[in-house]
């Protein structure tokens, strides 16, 4: 019997933020919602394995912007039981937008700002090697 192997490719078309934000979920969500004009609002939850063999949720927030036509995805990287994207041990979060490629300096400017953001970087996810952690919908 011939075999057969399946080989999935995902398409990454969409702009990534590592942030550096030591601060709750809820908080930096509220903080970008009023500063940044975002409506950033709770979604499921990305699901892992981890090590030993427990279901890890990330929490996702997510906003989609009429004007603008993207949608943002603010996605957290640490949890007590591991990361989202292990490569990216210093990054806290990750702000996600698709669907429009024209905000990514600006948005990386404004997130600069925020008093509890220290730190705010584009990166490509094709660099990640662990980038199919970031595929949630």
């Amino acid at each position: 019997m011939a075999k057969f192997v399946l080989d999935v490719e995902f398409d990454y078309d969409f702009d990534l933020i590592a942030l550096v934000a030591p601060i709750p979920d809820y908080q930096l969500c509220l903080e970008m919602n009023k500063t940044i004009e975002l409506g950033l609002e709770r979604v499921d939850s990305i699901e892992l394995s981890s090590k030993d063999k427990k279901t890890v949720l990330y929490s996702v927030f997510e906003y989609y912007c009429e004007d603008t036509h993207a949608t943002y995805a603010l996605i957290q990287n640490k949890r007590k039981e591991g990361l989202l994207v292990p490569e990216q041990k210093q990054a806290d979060f990750f702000l996600m937008i698709r669907d429009n490629f024209d905000l990514l300096d600006e948005t990386v400017d404004k997130l600069k700002k925020l008093p509890s953001v220290r730190l705010a970087v584009s990166i490509l996810p094709e660099s990640l090697k662990s980038k199919e952690n970031l595929i949630y919908f």
